[in-house]
Formats: C-alpha cells, sequence, structure tokens
C-alpha cells in the first residue's frame, strides 16, 4: 500500500560556524554573530523579498496563538493493537479499507503467512497475507496499489488520506504506471488540504519550497511554502513544524521563533528537533528548564507509541536497507553549536 509521504525529500541541518569555545553563562543574550549578520540580507533579497509583492501566491494568515501551541489534535490509534500510531513514516495506509495501520501489525500479519507459506513449502507470494484490519489480500506491486487508491478515491471523495496519497503521486509522477500531472496533484492535494489532511498539507510545502527540487513543474515560493507548513505544524505534522523551525532559522533570523518551532517538534517526538533545542540550551539561548521540559515531553511521546512489533519492523527496515540506524530517512540533524544554516 501507499506509505504516507514515503520518500520524500526534507531538510537537513549542517553547522556553519563555530562555537566561541565558551559557554555563556545563565541568562546572557546571544551576542552579534558576523556570519550570521552578513547572511541576513542578501538571502532576504534573493529568496523572501521577491514575493512579498506576487500576488498569485498565498501569503500567510495563520492565527499565530494556535501555531505556537502544542496541537490541539487527538492522536490516532491503530486500529489493530491499539496504540497511538507513530510517525506517518512508520504507517501504512490501507486502500482496500481506508484505515491506517503501523508497520509492526502489518510486520505481523506477513510474517504469520510466511511461516505458513514456508510450512506448506511455497513462498510467500504464493498466498498473500491480508489485510489485518478488512482481510483483504495485501497489494504486491505499484500498479495493483496505484488502482486500488484511485478507486478508493473514487468511491470515497471524502478520503483524504488516499487524496494526499494520489495527489502526490501525480504531483511527483510514477513513471509508466502513473504519468506526471502537477495540476492534477496540486488539486487533489489542496482538496485533501480542505478536508483536514496536515499530511496535505505538508506536501504542497515541500512542493513549494525553493530549497527542494524534488517537485518539477510548480513554481517556488518561500512565504506559500511556510503557510502550509504552519497549517500542518497546526494540524499536529511534525515534520511541517520541524521545516518551520529550518526556514525561519534561515531566512528570517528570528531565533526566539525557532526554537519555539523546534521546541514543540522535540515535544512531539522529533529527535532532529530535541537536538537543536539542546544546542541552545549548550549556548545559553535555551534554558534549563526549557531543555528539561523538551526532554521530558519527547520522552513521553516516543514511548506512547513504542512496541516490541514496531521495534521489529524498524529493524526490519534497517536489514532491509530502507534506512541506516540511527536515521530517520533523509532527516539527520550534523549540528556540532554555533548557528546552524540549512544546507541541500
Amino acid at each position: 500500500m501507499g506509505k504516507l509521504n514515503a520518500g520524500l525529500g526534507e531538510l537537513t541541518l549542517v553547522n556553519c560556524n563555530e562555537m566561541d569555545g565558551v559557554k555563556k553563562k545563565k541568562g546572557q543574550k546571544p551576542g552579534p554573530r558576523p556570519l550570521f549578520e552578513s547572511m541576513i540580507q542578501p538571502q532576504w533579497d534573493a529568496v523572501v523579498k521577491p514575493f512579498q509583492n506576487n500576488s498569485n501566491h498565498v501569503f500567510s494568515s495563520v492565527d499565530k496563538s494556535l501555531l505556537f501551541v502544542m496541537p490541539n489534535v487527538a492522536k490516532e490509534d491503530c486500529p489493530i493493537c491499539f496504540l497511538v500510531l507513530p510517525e506517518l513514516h512508520r504507517c501504512q495506509y490501507q486502500a482496500c479499507c481506508g484505515v491506517i495501520l503501523c508497520l509492526g501489525c502489518m510486520k505481523g500479519v506477513i510474517d504469520d503467512q510466511d511461516e505458513k507459506n514456508k510450512a506448506n513449502g511455497s513462498k510467500l507470494t504464493d498466498k498473500l497475507p491480508l489485510c489485518p484490519f478488512c482481510r483483504e489480500p495485501v497489494g504486491i506491486s505499484i500498479e495493483e496499489n496505484v488502482s486500488r487508491v484511485e478507486s478508493r478515491v473514487d468511491a470515497n471523495p471524502g478520503d483524504h488520506h488516499a487524496l494526499s496519497i494520489l495527489g502526490l503521486w501525480y504531483l511527483t509522477g510514477q513513471g509508466d504506471i502513473l504519468a506526471q500531472n502537477v495540476k492534477r496533484g496540486m488539486e487533489m492535494l489542496l482538496s485533501a488540504a480542505e478536508l483536514g489532511s496536515a499530511d496535505a498539507y505538508f506536501s504542497l510545502g515541500n512542493a513549494y519550497n525553493p530549497l527542494l527540487d524534488a517537485y518539477p513543474g510548480v513554481e517556488k515560493n518561500l512565504m506559500t511554502s511556510v503557510h502550509y507548513y504552519e497549517w500542518g505544524a497546526i494540524g499536529g505534522h511534525v515534520q511541517s513544524r520541524y521545516n518551520l523551525g529550518v526556514l525561519n532559522m534561515k531566512f528570517f533570523f528570528d531565533h526566539s521563533i525557532t526554537m519555539k518551532h523546534f521546541h514543540i517538534a522535540a515535544s512531539q517526538g522529533s529527535d532532529e528537533a530535541l537536538k537543536v533545542v539542546k544546542i541552545g540550551y549548550m549556548i545559553g539561548d535555551v534554558t534549563k528548564d526549557e531543555f528539561e521540559s523538551s526532554l521530558r515531553a519527547n520522552h513521553e511521546s516516543k514511548t506512547s507509541v513504542k512496541s516490541n512489533q514496531r521495534m521489529e519492523a524498524d529493524l526490519r527496515r534497517v536489514e532491509t536497507g530502507e534506512f541506516t540506524m540511527g536515521e530517520q530517512l533523509d532527516n539527520v540533524v550534523q549540528c556540532m553549536g554555533g548557528w546552524c544554516f540549512l544546507s541541500m
């Protein structure tokens, strides 16, 4: 089945200047950083200013009182194990019944069927495992999965998960199976966003992000990208929140707002954001209480979605090379201290 936002390019932080070598005293305000200040005007002129007067794009009108608080969004449970669903790249959308299952439960049914097939001297593909929710055979080919998602959208136009997945597929194209259609893809993502899909807002933010080139045919616009990331963040999308922190750090140079985004993302379970908050604490931009709060909330968030089956599913993905131990997809933060700037 189609994994939500699987394979999307994500923003990465790299260190761009060295620490002064001396930890700042408690309460001391950050001093001037020549590299930081020298980058403000050139980057603003090149990336932000051209989009301010562009009436063809949407500009952010998000209520800031909603943006800088923990999202008031009820987390969904996996309908099989009844644990809170983890990050979307550790879940799987089932086009057969329209539910989202954790990869731990999917691994369980696949392993069970594999054992039965081996006992009968057959291969896994000889008798397919059944969806643990609706008991339909799972799809094994890209063609079949695309067809199922298209049928799901036709039969259930209110299924924002299916709309978001199919819209992303149209936006990027799926080779000979599904030709790229940027207009249709954007329309589907916008429809999914209007139905409340934070995942669709994230995809729209990525599409307009001038630092991502994985979406040919979409005119890049920083302000529009921020607009959609903000709505995604309000909807509880952790990576949207993290990307907002990165973009604010790189282009808007307000470290107070930047650290608010990273603090919330860390509290939602993002280890990458927690690393940035830790660096903020090391250089004195984050208080001890703020860092401890992020650390506790991060631990609680990850504990709420942990299970042995999910850990085994993660190890399986490491073994098959889908991602490396210690990484979460392509999103690896490499910060040694000081101000960090986004680099692709």
